[in-house]
């Protein structure tokens, strides 16, 4: 399987690793699980279980335009060892990015954010070049 397409995958799965911390918060709050309410529920959590819930929400956030880009790449640039490089920063990014979120490390996590989204740019990059070069 080819890295760009392995990075497609981890990325997608990466959304769900905050989510399970919000899960076992909510099951452990009292009442357990409201499933009548769970948003309600989920922004009663404590801090860290709140950070996660928003580090969830922000790797939906930045997983679309990265997959779009990797495929875009796949589809103008196949063979460019630069679309692997920049698939693996932004996965290794987004890993680091959910641990300083719920970790509370504001400042690393913004420095985090900006290397996935700049290696998100960067796989744009790359495909207008290779589009253009098909022209």
């Amino acid at each position: 399987m080819s890295v760009p397409i392995l990075s497609i995958i981890l990325a997608w799965m990466l959304i769900y690793v905050p989510r399970l911390t919000v899960a076992h918060a909510q099951w452990g709050a009292p009442g357990g699980y409201d499933n009548r309410h769970p948003r309600k529920q989920q922004a009663s959590l404590d801090d860290r279980a709140r950070r996660a819930n928003a580090a969830h929400y922000n790797s939906f956030e930045a997983f679309s335009p990265f997959a779009f880009a990797t495929l875009l790449c796949l589809l103008t640039a196949p063979n460019n060892n630069w679309v692997s490089l920049l698939c693996l920063v932004f996965v290794v990014a987004r890993i680091l990015y959910i641990q300083a979120y719920v970790s509370d490390l504001a400042t690393f996590r913004t420095v985090i954010w900006a290397v996935g989204f700049v290696s998100t740019g960067g796989l744009f990059f790359v495909a207008l070049q290779g589009a253009v070069a098909q022209i």
